[in-house]
């Protein structure tokens, strides 16, 4: 008799396992969709290889692109636009990013919604070439007035925020998509902060 106990427990245990796995290999499946990701996307050698992927890259249907699509190279410390993206924060050599340490870069699409898809970012070392960075931020945010004042959704303009790290010192071809929006930046990322910064 506790044989038989015994062998509907395993049985039991065996029955849970198999529903453990099944829905394992559901998720799996769902999760192993094919989508656009960072992580499968080319980096481009250099800034001709990055405009005219641009020159390539979808458009929204029925927009007239105006800005052009070619790599900016931020050189005071505002914001910085490049085809379908403004970005700012730590952009300049007058306030660069410190290799190997977080710092701030809000990236804007121009066609921005609070349901955009991820920015998808890659990155090369132009002074290496070696060193290459890929990541995928899904945070969205918008602006609020100093004023602490609540802003309409529809007047809201969404953004990244992020906390930007770049590996080692030199230029770094940045390359950002989200969705139709692409854009190109070269920064510099500093070896030290500079004295007074």
């Amino acid at each position: 008799m506790a044989a038989e106990g015994e062998s509907a427990m395993k049985m039991q245990v065996r029955s849970r396992h198999a529903l453990v796995v099944v829905a394992l290999a559901a998720m799996t499946s769902a999760v192993d969709t094919p989508r656009l990701s960072a992580q499968t996307l080319l980096i481009p050698a250099g800034m001709e290889a990055a405009e005219q992927e641009g020159a390539s890259f979808r458009h929204l249907a029925g927009s007239s692109e105006s800005n052009p699509r070619t790599c900016a190279l931020p050189w005071i410390n505002t914001s910085s636009q490049s085809g379908d993206f403004k970005i700012g924060g730590q952009i300049s050599p007058a306030f660069p990013l410190i290799a190997g340490q977080r710092g701030k870069i809000w990236w804007a699409p121009v066609h921005n919604s609070k349901n955009m898809p991820p920015l998808l970012v890659r990155g090369r070392n132009l002074t290496t070439m070696k060193d290459t960075v890929r990541f995928t931020l899904t945070g969205i945010a918008f602006p609020i007035p100093s004023s602490g004042a609540r802003v309409p959704e529809s007047e809201r303009t969404y953004f990244f925020p992020s906390g930007t790290t770049l590996p080692t010192p030199g230029r770094w071809l940045v390359v950002a998509t989200s969705g139709t929006n692409w854009g190109c930046f070269v920064l510099t990322v500093s070896a030290t902060r500079h004295f007074g910064l």
